[in-house]
């Protein structure tokens, strides 16, 4: 796990899976603080479970009294890395960082709010495939998941479905078609 920012005037909490690369990304518009990263990691953990271990960097945030309580309450084991490593040792979480930037700056004259812009940049990221040809939503879930462009394919699952988007047409190269775009 890690932040970012300030950047475009947000900080962004990063909470990456190990093992099957998923990610999480939270948008905040106020400097962190132990609380609030516990209040992330509580809704985060609502939905997914507790980890076992968190790696870390040694931010004051990590390493206070109130953080160092949260987990040992929750039987989390907390790693931290060396501040000179920092990029190294969790890389995860930094490359996830480095590319959120990338993306948004891209994005920067888009008038879509940053929010909105996070939430489709980690989708884009959970359907793209790995170095391994799975996406981290196959990793993570054991499926696929469904993505806007995933809307232009015709459903061909019931009788009712096929039957209304009528006969399944056959197209060679050369042949001649209007696109009802």
């Amino acid at each position: 796990m890690d932040y970012a920012g300030p950047y475009q005037n947000c900080y962004f909490f990063v909470l990456v899976d190990g093992k099957s690369k998923w990610s999480e990304v939270k948008v905040g518009r106020s400097a962190p603080t132990s609380e609030s990263t516990i209040e992330l990691l509580e809704n985060i953990f609502a939905t997914h479970g507790q980890p076992q271990v968190l790696v870390s960097d040694n931010a004051t945030i990590f390493q206070s009294k109130t953080f160092k309580s949260f987990c040992q309450e929750n039987g989390i084991i907390q790693k931290f890395i060396a501040r000179w490593m920092a990029p190294a040792t969790n890389g995860l979480a930094e490359r996830h960082i480095q590319t959120l930037k990338y993306k948004l700056e891209a994005m920067q004259h888009d008038n879509t709010p940053i929010r909105k812009k996070v939430q489709e940049i980690v989708c884009r990221y959970r359907i793209t495939p790995l170095e391994n040809g799975k996406t981290p939503a196959e990793m993570y879930l054991g499926r696929k998941i469904r993505s806007r462009l995933d809307a232009i394919r015709p459903l061909y699952g019931s009788t009712a479905q096929a039957a209304s988007l009528g006969p399944n047409r056959q197209f060679s190269v050369g042949d001649r078609v209007q696109s009802g775009w």
